[in-house]
């Protein structure tokens, strides 16, 4: 399995110039990211913005509130300069369901943590990835050393059922304080 310090530094995987799509955009942050290390050929990001959010930072401190329609109107102007990026604002199933099979070559899941949310964001993410892209994610696992919090989310579960189910194996993982992964696809 290969190690990364961090997300940022798991993004290596990704080759330039992919599809990449972002489930759960929050502010925009890690976005930006992509966008500057991947140089996509096409970025999409998901996320409802609701009325009312609340997130830590990647290392799960630092828990912050925010008000849904000032995060959308922030993401939005902050990529409105750049033609590669689309922005939609609604619930990650019915976002994916508007892309062909097989058309991106990442996915990047860090929207709803709930296990059943998981669950539907993979089963579908499958269906739109490329044989060979990646699905990679957020909030695996928890790094002590990063963060002093405990989260009960139902990521690994649905990661590690997902995985047995679909005969796919985790083979990287970042080591943020919420610890992250990744999974080449093989269909």
């Amino acid at each position: 399995m290969r190690i990364y310090k961090t997300r940022i530094n798991m993004l290596s995987l990704v080759p330039k110039g992919s599809r990449i799509c972002e489930l759960g955009a929050l502010r925009g942050d890690f976005s930006e990211i992509i966008l500057a290390l991947c140089n996509p050929q096409e970025l999409v990001l998901v996320d409802l913005w609701d009325d009312k959010v609340v997130s830590g930072d990647v290392n799960g401190n630092t828990l912050e509130e925010y008000n849904g329609e000032k995060l959308f109107n922030l993401v939005t102007e902050r990529f409105e300069w750049a033609d590669n990026v689309k922005i939609m604002r609604q619930m990650t199933i019915k976002a994916l369901k508007k892309f062909s099979n097989n058309h991106f070559d990442m996915i990047y899941i860090d929207a709803d943590h709930s296990y059943d949310a998981v669950v539907k964001d993979l089963k579908l993410s499958f269906k739109k990835i490329k044989n060979g892209g990646l699905i990679m994610g957020h909030d695996y696992d928890i790094n002590h050393k990063k963060t002093n919090n405990e989260y009960d989310f139902g990521v690994k579960r649905a990661v590690d059922e997902f995985c047995e189910k679909q005969k796919q194996t985790i083979f990287a993982k970042a080591f943020d304080g919420c610890v992250g992964y990744a999974i080449k696809i093989k269909k």
